[in-house]
């Protein structure tokens, strides 16, 4: 209960200067908001299982639209993801802001199983989290209430007894810096229940307001319904407000000046860092528990996904007669750590000779996966991951070095960040010069096939064979099929494909040729070049077959030949299988122990590590067996919880008339139980799963 000495300093000094007017100085509706924002499309800095899209994108796919001045912010729930992400949308506002009230009227907000949606202030201009960062709307999965949130520098931490405010503080250091507190930030649940998820929507939501001034920060919330009559008349008055929900003074426990240029921001992602880690813990979430399971869910369950978007009445910002709130443009984020070579003084995306990398640049497309580290190192990191020729690096999320293939372009102009490649870095392609036909060795298209011809030992006739079909610009030997492939003018590329050969016929469109002074060499052999394995029989001491695949468990995936994506699974922290189509002139995918399988496949190559999969070792008891590292997927019988560890699961589970499967959830530390329906075991780290016999046992 909030204390009256409490109420009588917080009236004094957390709302600022009582009877200060606020005025609108920016409006987000259906008639501006796509004006005044960017889309984001790079990786999602929480490492969810999202694909961000273009502004153009989602509206050409309906993943954004308005009607009836309302704008709606969707996610794709129409399409099974067999290892891609599932489109979505994420903008930040065009202006940055220094202080002023916010009042978001939502109408409806993403809400689901595998779901983190988020609405809140960025700060820009320097290191996340050194400008700060505000969360008004944010959750996971089937969460009940809204989680509020800062995140700062160092030196930023609260207590339940100095907050004025009706919400439960969760944890009261504000410092994510350098991940501190695992970027936990003070966090505060909303004390109602219509805040968040199936609850808001079902009322129409309602409205957040977020005060944030040299006195301190403050966040309401008012259902529909219970909307103060001096917002929907514009003419706000915080004073008459009440008690807010979340409340963070300024002061001695953390200085006003953490937070800075602050830029409004709504994404919706999945799993992820918190949704990944959380799901399936004390909800209904079907599949299981954790990342696997939630990656899984997103990618299978399209139609789950009918309620995850933001419908968005308006977005206004009001500043005061104490205000320096203007809708000024964004300032642009300094990049603050050590460059890749310190002694260079390029600018912009100029490099000086002798340099292959420089300042205030990126490049597009061409990712392999990225990682947390400085910009020091990002160069580095590139030089030792397999197939890396680009590299990117911005201060986001703390520091993110993107490392990138051959298929990459640029460099272009960008606000921050760094950017560079190896030397030599894109090979020579050397198109020939003959009269009708141009050809380089190393290389191959991207695009939809005319026709294919079969059975040729290299690729000396696929141009002739080109000249003779009436659609044929484009042409290339397929080294891993033995197959003349024939592409017409819509090819793209070329992009880097060692032991290939692709060209084109004159006059058709002469291709760019690269300025690097050596070709590279393609030397590669087959990891298994004696496997003769068929299908996906795999031959007695060979651990990879053809025409087969793997489902799930995606880690990442990168363009290589599939004689390297076996080598490129043992290099990569974390890879058991792998999976190699000839997609995009040549796609590995890497997958961890959740994966499922093999299955046939009409193309294609998979395989695993020796040893592939763990050894649950199960026991061989009377009436129990039981495992370590592993885990059922399937619906609950029931659970019980607060188990120090999962001695007590078995014996628990053979008192319940329905249980045949139990396992240790070490995340919420119960015991859960399953029917005879339960499928797997899969892998969990430091789970223990079992089953009750003669139940069927357990390959």
């Amino acid at each position: 209960m909030v204390k009256l000495a409490q109420l009588s300093v917080f009236f004094a000094t957390a709302l600022g200067a009582i009877g200060d007017v606020y005025t609108v100085v920016d409006v987000y509706d259906a008639s501006t908001i796509l004006d005044k924002v960017t889309f984001f499309t790079g990786t999602d800095p929480t490492h969810g299982l999202v694909d961000y899209v273009t502004e153009t994108v989602a509206i050409s796919t309906g993943l954004v639209y308005d009607a009836d001045n309302v704008t709606y912010f969707r996610v794709d729930n129409t399409t099974e993801l067999w290892g891609t992400n599932r489109p979505s949308v994420r903008w930040t506002s065009d202006a940055a802001y220094n202080d002023g009230l916010f009042i978001f009227d939502i109408a409806h907000m993403p809400f689901g199983c595998g779901t983190w949606p988020a609405l809140w202030l960025l700060g820009s201009g320097q290191t996340w989290p050194y400008a700060g960062e505000i969360d008004i709307i944010e959750g996971v999965n089937t969460q009940a209430k809204n989680s509020q949130t800062l995140h700062t520098q160092p030196g930023c931490n609260y207590t339940a007894a100095e907050l004025t405010q009706t919400g439960t503080l969760t944890f009261g250091d504000c410092n994510s810096a350098n991940d501190a507190n695992s970027n936990e930030g003070c966090g505060v649940t909303n004390p109602s229940n219509l805040s968040y998820g199936a609850s808001f929507n079902s009322i129409r939501g309602g409205v957040y307001a977020t005060e944030w001034s040299n006195a301190g920060i403050n966040i309401w919330f008012f259902p529909r319904g219970s909307i103060p009559s001096d917002i929907t008349s514009d003419s706000p008055d915080p004073s008459g407000w009440g008690v807010p929900s979340s409340n963070w003074p300024f002061g001695t426990t953390c200085e006003a000046s953490f937070f800075s240029d602050m830029q409004i921001v709504l994404d919706t992602t999945f799993c992820g860092d918190w949704a990944g880690n959380v799901y399936g813990n004390g909800d209904s979430c079907l599949g299981g528990t954790g990342q696997a399971a939630c990656d899984w869910f997103v990618q299978h369950s399209p139609s789950e996904f009918s309620e995850a978007y933001w419908a968005i009445n308006s977005l206004k910002v009001y500043g005061s007669s104490n205000s320096t709130t203007t809708p000024a443009t964004a300032t642009a984020r300094a990049t603050t750590t050590t460059s890749v070579a310190a002694t260079a003084t390029s600018t912009a995306y100029t490099f000086p000779s002798g340099q292959y990398w420089g300042n205030d640049c990126t490049y597009t497309g061409g990712d392999i996966t990225n990682l947390q580290t400085t910009g020091a190192l990002c160069g580095s990191a590139c030089e030792s991951f397999s197939g890396c020729e680009y590299f990117v690096w911005t201060e986001l999320n703390g520091g993110t070095c993107w490392l990138k293939d051959y298929s990459t372009s640029g460099p272009i102009a960008a606000d921050t960040g760094v950017c560079g490649y190896l030397n030599p870095a894109s090979p020579n392609y050397g198109f020939s010069d003959a009269t009708t036909l141009q050809w380089a060795n190393g290389c191959a298209w991207t695009g939809l096939l005319v026709s294919n011809s079969t059975s040729h030992p290299d690729g000396s006739v696929c141009g002739g064979e080109c000249l003779s079909l009436t659609e044929c610009t484009h042409f290339q030997f397929n080294v891993t099929a033995s197959t003349c492939d024939f592409f017409d003018s819509s090819a793209a590329g070329p992009v880097y494909q060692p032991n290939g050969m692709c060209g084109f016929t004159t006059p058709n469109s002469p291709i760019a040729t690269a300025t690097t002074a050596n070709t590279i060499a393609a030397t590669t052999t087959s990891s298994s070049t004696a496997a003769t394995s068929t299908g996906y029989t795999f031959s007695s001491g060979q651990y990879w077959g053809t025409y087969c695949t793997y489902t799930g468990g995606d880690i990442t995936n990168l363009q290589t030949t599939g004689a390297l994506c076996g080598p490129a699974c043992e290099a990569f922290a974390g890879c058991d299988y792998f999976v190699w189509t000839d997609l995009n002139g040549g796609t590995c995918w890497l997958k961890d122990y959740s994966t499922t399988g093999p299955i046939v496949a009409n193309t294609g190559v998979c395989g695993y590590l020796n040893p592939a999969s763990p050894n649950y070792g199960f026991s061989d008891a009377t009436t129990l067996q039981w495992a370590n590292d592993c885990a059922w997927t399937g619906s609950l019988v029931s659970n019980s919880t607060s188990h120090p560890d999962g001695s007590l699961c078995g014996g628990e589970c053979l008192s319940l008339t329905e249980c045949t499967h139990f396992q240790f959830n070490v995340t919420a530390s119960t015991c859960d139980f399953f029917d005879s329906s339960a499928v797997g075991p899969v892998y969990q780290a430091n789970g223990m799963c079992g089953f009750t016999t003669p139940n069927p046992a357990v390959v």
